[in-house]
């Protein structure tokens, strides 16, 4: 597994923490790849159009808080991937119901494990955990490992920044692929799609791909 302290280049790849020159390419990225294909977004129907303005206050909420990260191609200068990382016990300062009503089912299900997580884990402070919220890669640039090095290079964010753990809600294939299986994060807790009820629906039955949203953990002390 590779650690690099960032900025730092690999394989034509440029990685960093997101800067305010780069605002309107993440934005795009979140729009136009995670907010309509993520697997629960896909199951309600939420289009570019719905996530865009809920891109863009994440967006500007991340720069402010210098946490996350982008991957850049070198030869073109443009953003192919964004990991948006923050404190655990922070809420973002998004209204969902006003800004993106579709999302609802979504945050309640992720509201769902952070909830068993913190049955669990009561008394949380500020700056103890680190949640890995987001994670998506522009898919011409898929299968390169980009996603994989960011979500490493996360956990070197965490521990710089003096965070004893990650904890991550993924959602598809490829993101617990890469966290329980490249990166060794705990299986903490998953909810099944199928059965997961939303206003008396089964708002992600259609999801086929993959059983379960899970929340997975990690203990930054025990990462390197």
């Amino acid at each position: 597994m590779l650690h690099y302290q960032l900025p730092f280049e690999h394989q034509d790849i440029h990685y960093d923490t997101i800067q305010e020159t780069d605002r309107d390419q993440v934005i795009s990225i979140l729009t136009n790849y995670f907010g309509p294909f993520e697997p629960m977004n896909h199951s309600v129907g939420i289009t570019t159009q719905d996530f865009a303005k809920f891109a863009e206050l994440m967006t500007n909420y991340v720069i402010e808080k210098k946490l996350s990260l982008i991957a850049k191609d070198k030869k073109t200068q443009k953003v192919v991937s964004v990991t948006i990382l923050k404190d655990f016990v922070e809420d973002l300062p998004i209204d969902v119901p006003e800004v993106c009503p579709k999302l609802l089912p979504v945050f309640a299900l992720m509201g769902e494990l952070v909830g068993r997580y913190l049955e669990e884990n009561p008394n949380i402070e500020k700056g103890y955990i680190m949640e890995l919220l987001v994670g998506i890669t522009v898919p011409t640039y898929w299968n390169r490992g980009i996603s994989t090095i960011l979500w490493g290079a996360s956990e070197n964010v965490a521990s710089k920044h003096g965070f004893q753990k990650i904890v991550s809600c993924v959602t598809g294939l490829a993101s617990q692929h890469i966290t329980l299986q490249k990166l060794h994060y705990q299986d903490f807790f998953s909810i099944p799609y199928k059965t997961f009820v939303f206003e008396e629906k089964l708002v992600f039955e259609g999801i086929k791909e993959i059983s379960a949203c899970k929340l997975v953990e990690k203990n930054i002390q025990n990462a390197f």
